[in-house]
């Protein structure tokens, strides 16, 4: 298998290419296309710390690690199904292992971090998997990251910054959250000179270097649009080409949400209605994919019924101030899919 090295002596312009032959061996809601398979939308919720983590460090200083974070429910992509996800090169870099020889590749922040210090551990990550049973969200966070080309620059980590990779049971919704920075100096932490996050989806581990689809999150970071990059454009770019990036840093509190819109065979054949923000305090976002005005129960854990709702085709907000925390179940159409009230 061949291992092509993602750094060159101290010039750290790092190369998508070695990357994809590596891992061979209550906001805005304007859904958007994300190929054939996915709907992409971003809104804003309080960034909240992850609570009883089980550590992917070990308590240890880390840089470029290898990490297994067992998902503890089965994860539906496109064409298979993810059980397992692996932390690979550059820290940010986490995939997806199908039965098949694809992956689907997560980048919710495409840059090579490490811990923000070279004597003590200060950038903890972490995963935890918590909700009922059928309706569980596995959640990583990455916690005050420096990056190595600040350090390979100015030989210290003055830039940090946080964020998590949320996946839903059930629904199959995966989200990029993103928590506080402090980044002044991004041309040159920045290892394509601005903030990358993207999916990649069926990257063929035979070839190293063939996919259903490379997504880039661009523009506006408050309203971005998805950039689909072809071989070609990455190729060229040697990496995400200086139009498909964002253009700032992700606000604290930022979410990037991609929601199927396929129905695979080991789902029903009913639609799913997409909920946000989950956790919610308050609003809580419905969207009803049918063409149609559907009634709505929202269960409570112990499976009474504790509100009905009518939902419009298309999107719709709700009251949820009357609800008592704890996790509730949302029951329309013949389908259910599961909230977190704060």
């Amino acid at each position: 298998m061949l291992l092509v090295s993602m750094r060159s002596n101290n010039s750290m312009k790092k190369n998508i290419l070695a990357l994809v032959i590596t891992l061979a061996s209550a906001g805005v809601f304007a859904q958007q296309a994300v190929g054939p398979h996915y709907a992409f939308t971003n809104y804003s919720s309080s960034f909240t710390l992850l609570e009883e983590a089980t550590s992917l460090d070990g308590g240890a200083i880390w840089d470029d690690p290898t990490w297994t974070v067992p998902l503890g429910f089965t994860f539906y992509t496109a064409n298979d199904t993810i059980t397992t996800l692996y932390v690979g090169e550059l820290g940010t870099t986490v995939y997806g292992i199908q039965d098949d020889s694809l992956s689907d590749i997560f980048l919710p922040y495409f840059d090579d971090i490490a811990n923000a210090d070279n004597d003590t551990l200060v950038s903890p990550v972490s995963y935890v998997v918590e909700g009922p049973p059928g309706f569980q969200i596995c959640k990583i966070e990455w916690l005050n990251v420096g990056f190595y080309e600040d350090w390979a620059a100015n030989g210290t980590y003055t830039n940090t910054t946080s964020f998590q990779l949320w996946l839903y049971e059930n629904s199959n919704v995966f989200e990029y959250h993103y928590g506080p920075s402090n980044i002044t100096n991004p041309s040159i932490v920045h290892m394509f000179g601005a903030p990358a996050a993207a999916f990649l989806e069926n990257l063929n581990q035979n070839t190293g270097f063939n996919w259903d689809g490379f997504y880039s999150v661009t523009g506006n970071t408050d309203a971005p649009t998805i950039t689909t990059l072809s071989n070609a454009e990455v190729l060229a770019a040697q990496g995400i080409p200086a139009y498909a990036l964002l253009n700032g840093e992700p606000a604290e509190g930022t979410v990037y949400r991609f929601a199927p819109t396929f129905v695979n065979v080991e789902e029903n054949s009913l639609a799913t209605f997409d909920v946000f923000p989950n956790p919610t305090s308050g609003l809580l976002n419905i969207f009803n994919p049918t063409q149609e005005s559907v009634a709505a129960q929202i269960l409570s854990a112990d499976g009474k019924i504790v509100q009905v709702e009518t939902l419009n085709a298309g999107r719709n907000s709700i009251h949820t101030e009357n609800l008592s925390s704890g996790y509730y179940i949302l029951r329309a159409n013949g389908t259910s899919t599961s909230f977190l009230k704060n």
